[in-house]
C-alpha cells in the first residue's frame, strides 16, 4: 500500500510532496478501534484498522497525529468501519473528523480512506474515500433508474432522470375522447368522436392508440382512424386503422405514422370509423396516449 508523507496547508500547495519513492516499501501498521478511536503510534500514516473486540466499529476520532501529517487507513479483513463527523466523542476537538458535507464515511478491507490533519481548522479532514449512498436526508452517490425500473415503480434507492421518466409508463398522458353511446351501433362515419389537444400535450407524439366496445360486433371487422385536424389540414395518424376483430372488445393494432404523430396546442384528434362488423358494435370508448417525443 502507498506510503503518504508530508504536510498541506489550508490556502498553500503542499509544503511537502507525497513521497511517491515510499510507495510499498513498508508494511502498514496495525491498529485496533477503542471506544471509537483510534491512537497512531507512528508518523508513517499507513493503518489497517481492526474494531475493538475484532467486530465492525465507528471511528470518533485520532488522536497522536502530527500536524499536517497524511493518514491512509485500510479496514482489516473481514471488516466495515465508518468515519464519524465532527463526533463530540472524541476525546480532544483536534481529534475530531471532519468530512464533506458532513455525511459520515464507511470504508471496508478493500477501500482506503485518505486524511490529513489540517492545522487552521485542527481537524482531520477527509482528502479522499469512498462516496456514501445518496438518501433523502443526505447527498452521495446515486444510481440512475433505467425506464424498466421507473416502470415497476417500487425502487427507492435510484434516481431518476426527466428523459427517462418521459420514456416510462408514467411519461404518457392519456385522452379519452367522447365517441359513441354505449348502447348506439357503429357506423361508418369520420367525426365519431374529437379531442382538442390542451397546451399540456404540445409538442408531444401519440404513440398509443386502444379501442374498446361496450358490446362486440360480429362478421367482419370494425375499423378506427385517428386523424388530426390542423388548422384545417387534416391527416391520418394511422398509417393502419385499430382493427377489432368479430366478437373482440379491445384492440391496440393499428399503426402509428411517425410522419405525422405530433400534436400542437389546438389540434382537432377526429375518430372516424371506416368498416363496420356485418352485425355492428355498439358503444365505442378510444383512448389516446401521448408522450415527449
Amino acid at each position: 500500500m502507498p506510503k503518504f508523507v508530508g504536510k498541506i496547508t489550508r490556502g498553500a500547495v503542499f509544503n511537502h510532496l507525497i513521497d511517491l519513492g515510499a510507495l510499498g516499501t513498508n508494511a502498514p501498521t496495525a491498529v485496533t478501534i477503542a471506544s471509537d478511536r483510534i491512537a497512531l503510534t507512528t508518523n508513517v500514516g499507513e493503518y489497517v484498522v481492526d474494531g475493538a473486540g475484532g467486530a465492525d466499529d465507528d471511528i470518533d476520532g485520532i488522536s497522536g497525529f502530527k500536524e499536517g501529517m497524511f493518514l491512509l487507513l485500510r479496514a482489516a479483513t473481514g471488516r466495515t468501519h465508518t468515519l464519524k463527523d465532527e463526533n463530540a466523542g472524541a476525546a480532544a476537538n483536534t481529534d475530531r473528523i471532519r468530512l464533506p458535507g458532513a455525511i459520515d464515511v464507511t470504508f471496508t478491507d478493500d477501500e482506503c480512506v485518505l486524511l490529513y490533519h489540517d492545522d487552521t481548522l485542527d481537524r482531520w479532514v477527509l482528502i479522499s474515500g469512498p462516496i456514501p449512498a445518496a438518501s433523502l436526508t443526505a447527498k452521495g452517490v446515486v444510481e440512475l433508474a433505467t425506464t424498466a425500473e421507473i416502470n415497476t415503480g417500487i425502487d427507492a434507492t435510484r434516481a431518476m432522470t426527466p428523459d427517462a421518466f418521459a420514456a416510462s409508463d408514467y411519461g404518457v398522458r392519456i385522452g379519452i375522447p367522447t365517441c359513441i353511446d354505449f348502447t348506439t351501433s357503429w357506423t361508418v362515419t369520420d367525426g365519431h368522436g374529437r379531442f382538442p389537444i390542451p397546451p399540456e400535450l404540445n409538442g408531444m407524439n401519440l404513440v398509443d392508440v386502444r379501442v374498446y366496445a361496450v358490446t362486440a360486433g360480429t362478421t367482419g371487422t370494425g375499423d378506427v382512424m385517428v386523424a388530426r385536424d390542423r388548422a384545417t389540414t387534416i391527416v391520418n395518424m394511422l398509417s393502419t386503422p385499430v382493427t377489432l376483430n368479430s366478437g373482440a372488445r379491445f384492440a391496440s393494432d393499428g399503426t402509428i405514422d411517425t410522419s405525422n404523430d405530433d400534436v400542437n396546442t389546438d389540434d382537432v384528434l377526429r375518430i372516424d370509423v371506416d368498416a363496420i362488423h356485418t352485425t355492428p358494435a355498439k358503444g365505442l370508448i378510444v383512448t389516446l396516449g401521448f408522450r415527449i417525443p
